[in-house]
């Protein structure tokens, strides 16, 4: 398991109190210690919750990606334990990802910009990571926002021109954050870029959809679609390839 650890100590070093080393060299130790007795579904398990830490530490670093990527290349026992602990991260559902892609707004689709629609979709899978965590059943009882990605029955109608949508079903859900997903990011380019179609070369143009879409951190938000792209990016255009919208 020295792979392991050796691995982990490339993440980027950024400046951190006393306390939080230690604690974090504790928990590389225990997860060496599974390991080594064998107990790689434990391991992983653990190895997946400091990932998860790390990533929502707040220093932007983005040590997760760095760790799954060296993961994917570097530990001996190959990428089914990097694709497992990435996984214990982002727990997403398998029919999501074909929910989707099936519902990617028509220009989206239109745009035959296969590289636009994948990265599209792992935004939209990291904005229900981080407003539900994939529960199809929260509800906010504040303001009403329901299901995967949290959306008002308001917005939900209006977006989908439909009245009373079944938030609750995985979806029609998705659906509606697609299509508001959509109209957020035409709005936001429509000020900065009158001429130009939506993608996500501009960070601070992805960061105001974030903050206007709801109450999700952007930073983790955009992490998290770093984390969809590593683990799903190369799927979602195969499959896109494969079963072209314009056939």
């Amino acid at each position: 398991m020295t792979g392991l650890l050796n691995l982990v100590l490339l993440v980027p070093s950024v400046a951190v109190a006393q306390t939080k080393a230690e604690w974090y060299q504790q928990k590389l130790a225990q997860i060496e210690q599974l390991f080594s007795q064998g107990s790689y579904h434990a391991g992983i398990r653990q190895a997946g919750l400091l990932v998860d830490q790390l990533c929502n530490g707040g220093d932007g670093s983005m040590p997760d990606l760095q760790l799954l990527r060296n993961l994917k290349t570097k530990v001996k026992q190959g990428e089914t334990l990097a694709i497992a602990m990435a996984k214990s991260y982002a727990p997403l559902p398998p029919p999501y990802l074909n929910f989707a892609i099936d519902s990617l707004p028509q220009p989206i689709k239109d745009s035959n910009d296969i590289d636009l629609q994948a990265k599209y979709i792992c935004f939209t899978m990291a904005m229900i990571h981080a407003e539900s965590r994939f529960n199809a059943q929260a509800l906010n009882q504040q303001d009403g926002a329901t299901g995967l990605g949290q959306v008002k029955l308001a917005t939900a109608e209006e977006v989908l021109g439909v009245d009373n949508p079944n938030l609750l079903n995985p979806a029609t859900n998705i659906r509606a954050v697609e299509a508001h997903i959509y109209r957020l990011f035409v709005k936001e380019f429509n000020e900065h870029y009158p001429s130009r179609l939506m993608d996500f070369s501009d960070d601070s143009v992805t960061t105001a959809v974030i903050e206007t879409y709801g109450g999700a951190e952007p930073n983790k938000v955009l992490n998290l679609m770093g984390l969809y792209k590593l683990l799903y990016f190369d799927w979602i255009k195969q499959r896109l390839s494969s079963q072209p919208f314009n056939q």
